[in-house]
C-alpha cells in the first residue's frame, strides 16, 4: 500500500462518524470498504489507527486461497503461502479471516498459524 492511500483511509477513518467504533468493527468497514482493500492494506491502517498497545502479537502465515460457496457455508482451499512470517493478533487474524470467507471473493489471501 502506498504511502497516500493509507494517509487517505486513516484520515477517513479517524473522522467523527467511526469514533467510537471498535477495531473489530474498523476492520469489518475496512473489509467493505469500496476501495477494496488487500488484507495486508487492512492490517497496515489498523496498525496506523490503533497502535499496538502491548497487545499479544503472534506469528502467522498468510496463505492465498482459493474460497468454495458450499450449502453448509464457505470453505476455504490453500493454495500458495504468501508469507511464512506475519506479526498479528490471533484477533485480528480471525477478523481478516471472517471478512475473507464472507466477502464474496473466490481468491483470497488468510492467516494460519504454522503448523
Amino acid at each position: 500500500m502506498n504511502a497516500n492511500s493509507k494517509k487517505a483511509a486513516v484520515k477517513k477513518y479517524s473522522a467523527d462518524e467511526f469514533k467510537g467504533l471498535s477495531k473489530e468493527e474498523i476492520i469489518e468497514l475496512l473489509n467493505n470498504d469500496e476501495k477494496g482493500y488487500s488484507s495486508e492494506d487492512v492490517v497496515e491502517i489498523v496498525e496506523a489507527l490503533f497502535p499496538s498497545q502491548g497487545e499479544p502479537v503472534k506469528h502467522w502465515q498468510r496463505w492465498e486461497v482459493k474460497i468454495i460457496q458450499t450449502e453448509s457455508g464457505p470453505k476455504f482451499e490453500k493454495l500458495k503461502m504468501a508469507r511464512a512470517e506475519v506479526k498479528i493478533s490471533d484477533e485480528e487474524a480471525e477478523t481478516l479471516n471472517h471478512g475473507v470467507l464472507h466477502g464474496g471473493s473466490t481468491h483470497a489471501v488468510m492467516y494460519f498459524k504454522p503448523e
